[in-house]
């Protein structure tokens, strides 16, 4: 893993220092200096990597309820005709807002059930 810094023209060393620490940071180059500085006993070691497996499960977790917490907290757009959610005929789903092959029957029998009477 080489890291190189291009300098520009006429450009402070202090920023292009900066911009070394900062990909050093970014590819974690700086974390693996650290930890290798000191000897990490094995035990040690699986300790840390296992408390760093349920520190990522649970930002993970986190990002995915944030996620789930968006898409409910979206508006739909109200559609000429239609009423909207919380509207004069209640939500999604509650009564003759409904849409599909069922709604538009107009008995509860099913297709084809009277034709037998009339052969």
């Amino acid at each position: 893993m080489v890291i190189r810094v291009q300098t520009r023209d006429n450009e402070p060393v202090d920023k292009a220092l900066r911009r070394l620490r900062k990909l050093c940071n970014n590819e974690g180059l700086t974390r693996i200096t650290k930890s290798k500085a000191y000897f990490e006993k094995p035990s040690e070691r699986r300790r840390r990597e296992a408390r760093e497996r349920i520190k990522s499960i649970r930002l993970a977790c986190r990002a995915k309820e944030a996620d789930a917490q968006k898409l409910l907290n979206r508006r739909r757009k109200n559609r000429k005709g239609r009423p909207g959610p919380g509207g004069p005929e209640g939500g999604p789903g509650e009564g003759g807002g409904e849409r599909g092959p069922a709604s538009r029957r107009r008995s509860a029998e099913p297709i084809g059930a009277g034709l037998d009477v009339l052969a």
